[in-house]
């Protein structure tokens, strides 16, 4: 799990600093790091499509806060922060 963590932090840095392309790869390699931890790859999906400006993540959010995973809850708060705070790169306004 510590590998997958690592993977998925660096992403966020890299998404922080504005570039999407190197968080986009580093989201992807967590995803498949957090193969057995279900919330934890849907927090790594999630930020992929931040980065990439996917447009389906309502459903995700639905899908983690209907999971009932010991951490749910505490993901969906922070993805939903994350997009305020880094929108997608097309422009558009993603604040909740």
């Amino acid at each position: 799990m510590q590998r997958s963590k690592t993977a998925w932090l660096i992403g966020a840095f890299d998404l922080a600093a504005g570039d999407r392309e190197a968080a986009a790869v580093r989201f992807r390699h967590a995803i498949d790091l957090f193969a057995a931890e279900p919330d934890m790859k849907l927090l790594a999906e999630r930020y992929l499509a931040i980065a990439q400006a996917d447009a389906d993540f309502d459903r995700v959010v639905t899908t983690l806060e209907a999971s009932g995973g010991e951490d749910a809850m505490g993901i969906c708060e922070q993805l939903i922060v994350a997009r305020a705070v880094f929108g997608d790169s097309s422009g558009r306004d993603m604040s909740p």
